[in-house]
């Protein structure tokens, strides 16, 4: 059985500040999608002409939660790059410029 490589990105890892933004993105994204998805099901009459709409942003949010948490997962492999712990909803980081 042969063993796979292992992946090697083609693009630079985030920055400390945007791999915390990319888990924090992740979190609300899925979330958000979930809950999208959850208010669909008791009234979709109500919804009808904005359902398909509404399911595709569901869909788009939970797709995106994923990408966001793939990238993280790429990275946290990588040689040489050091995982940062997962935010805490109560967490306070600085902005891209370095304000806080």
């Amino acid at each position: 059985m042969v063993t796979p490589k292992p992946l090697y990105p083609i693009f630079s890892p985030p920055t400390p500040e945007q791999q915390w933004a990319l888990a924090v993105a992740a979190a609300y994204l899925s979330r958000a999608g979930t809950e999208a998805a959850t208010r669909l099901l008791p009234e979709p009459r109500m919804l009808s002409g904005q359902i398909a709409l509404l399911a595709g942003l569901g869909d788009t949010m939970t797709n995106a939660a994923a990408l966001c948490e793939t990238l993280i997962e790429v990275f946290d492999e990588w040689p040489g790059h050091h995982a940062l712990p997962a935010p805490s909803p109560s967490e306070h980081r600085p902005t891209a410029n370095g304000a806080s």
